[in-house]
This record gives structure tokens, sequence and C-alpha cells, in this order.
């Protein structure tokens, strides 16, 4: 399955929520990168003005996703990352001066975990491990920063943390919080079935699409196919 294929199964849960409350939606954004690459929520912000809290902890990607926004109000954009705890660490990057050797995709990639990212990056050239850089981050756990934010609930939750999922989930409040949707990335089985738990035990249904986890709360709403064909602006024939 190609990326846009992809992107497009992923986005009729948000493209439902755009059309039942006509645009009127809130989305709260762990990993927000530059905001635009390979982002299921750059086309809801930019075309039908969610509003939201979109977090970036690396200080390159977190200026780029700043300046996109910088004229909105009503997304507010910090430059922290999500924890079970506030504390610092370590995230490996691809540096900035060898992006343009890679695909586009590779270009914003980072992970908590060295030895992923190398990985990752060993799939295109051999020599990746001397462009993969540090930078020492802030973390906190996400219901401290979002009771800062006075962000008491919220209709979508989008995660991409190249591995530290489970740590940005112990740290947030999904009982209160309660996203209709949320959308998790994930590589790794083991962390996915602990994921699935953490919102099956709160009611969710659960989906796997790929490598990304998706849930949906009792509070999403239903459409017909037909109306989520509509919503995605699939044209009738």
């Amino acid at each position: 399955m190609n990326r846009e294929t992809k992107h497009f199964f992923l986005n009729l849960p948000l493209y439902t929520l755009n059309k039942v409350y006509d645009g009127k939606v809130h989305c709260v954004q762990i990993g927000a990168n530059d905001g635009q690459m390979a982002d299921p929520l750059y086309p809801f912000l930019s075309q039908n003005k969610w509003s939201g809290v979109l977090l970036e902890p690396h200080p390159l990607y977190f200026k780029r996703v700043q300046a996109l926004h910088a004229e909105r109000d009503d997304i507010i954009t910090l430059n922290v990352g999500a924890s079970d705890a506030e504390s610092e660490m370590t995230l490996h990057y691809l540096a900035e001066e060898h992006e343009e050797l890679y695909r586009e995709n590779a270009r914003g990639c980072a992970s908590f975990d060295r030895e992923r990212m190398v990985e990752a990056l060993l799939k295109e050239r051999p020599e990746a491990e001397d462009h993969v850089a540090e930078v020492t981050v802030p973390l906190r756990p996400l219901k401290d920063i979002l009771a800062e934010q006075k962000i008491t609930r919220t209709d979508a939750l989008v995660i991409d943390t190249e591995g530290h999922e489970l740590s940005v989930l112990a740290g947030a409040d999904l009982a209160s919080l309660r996203p209709k949707v949320a959308i998790v990335e994930n590589n790794t089985r083991q962390n996915k079935r602990q994921i699935v738990k953490i919102f099956k035990d709160l009611g969710y249904n659960c989906f796997s699409h790929m490598s990304e986890l998706v849930a949906f709360s009792p509070e999403m709403p239903e459409l017909s196919m037909s109306d989520v064909f509509e919503a995605a602006e699939i044209s009738r024939k």
C-alpha cells in the first residue's frame, strides 16, 4: 500500500469529525515535526481551520511548525515533548546538513532510541550512523501541559513519537481528555498490545492499520459509508 492510500484511510475518521462538527474541531498532536510532512492533521488545520495544541520537542522542527502556524491564534505550538514525568532526554535525528541525501520521509525523523534511528537510516545509506545528530529536549506529562493551556477535552489525539508512545500515554489523563478519535503510530508488536489495552479499558474500539492504531470512543459520531466518502470529498459517479 502506498503512502497516499495509507494516509487516506487514516484520514477517514478525521474527515468524519470535520463533517459532523462543520470544521469546528479541536486536536492535540504529540510529535508535530514540521507540521506538514506526512501529517494527517495538516490539511484540516490549514484548510478547515481546526484549532489545537501541537507539541514538538526538537528545536529545529519546532521552528518550522511554529512558523507554519504563526498567524493562527487558535493553534498553540509548544517546544516540549510529552512523557510520563518531567525530565530531559536525548533526541536522535537526521542532521540537517545530511537531509538532502535521504528520501523525504527520513527528513525530520527523530527518536529517543538511537539504534532505532540508525536502523531506519541504514536502509538508505551505509554511512547513516555518521549522519545522526543529537539534542537534549525537555519532557513533561501531557496532562500538565494541557492543564496549563486550560485544555480539558479534545476531539482528535495524534501521537507520533517513534517508540515513546507508552510513556506519552502514561502521562496523559485520557479518561478526562476523552478524544473522540486517537491515532497512534507504533511499530512494536508488544507496545501495540499495551496501547490497545489502555484504550479498550476506557471503552474505545481499536483498529490496526499498518503501523498505526486508530481508537474510537463511544462518543465518535457514526456516519454511513456514503456520508464518510462525501466528507472525504470523493466525487459521486
